[in-house]
């Protein structure tokens, strides 16, 4: 039975749940067909839904909490362009060493291994 989720700030999931005859002896299949039945799977939907959000890196009103400093959002930036770390280093006006220095600390935060992967799971993840 798919429960539509919605929120107050407007973000919406939606889910369903399938029983088989394992369960049923701890849920019985005609108890979602009450008020009650119905009430206890939408909860359960509810917080699979926050769960999910959670592990996604979304806030509780549904945007995603930012895991990079504005520097080093803007050092993956221009990496992620193509420029080498002394161009980025003229261009922000910054030395190279700090730059290497943001770029080493937005891999540690995005758990990358080398820049190439952290400007990619930046990319994916909205921070860029």
């Amino acid at each position: 039975m798919p429960e539509n989720l919605a929120s107050t700030k407007g973000s919406w999931c939606r889910s369903s749940v399938a029983l088989d005859s394992r369960h049923a002896s701890r849920w019985p299949v005609n108890d979602l067909t009450t008020n009650q039945g119905q009430s206890k799977l939408h909860l359960v939907s509810m917080y699979a839904h926050a769960r999910c959000a959670a592990l996604m890196g979304c806030a509780s009103d549904g945007q995603r909490r930012r895991v990079l400093s504005g520097r080093e959002r803007d050092v993956l930036a221009w990496a992620a362009e193509g420029k080498s770390s002394w161009e980025i280093a003229t261009i922000l006006g910054l030395s190279e060493r700090t730059v290497n220095w943001h770029v080493e600390q937005s891999k540690k935060k995005l758990d990358a291994v080398t820049r190439t992967q952290a400007v990619i799971k930046a990319l994916r993840s909205g921070e860029i």
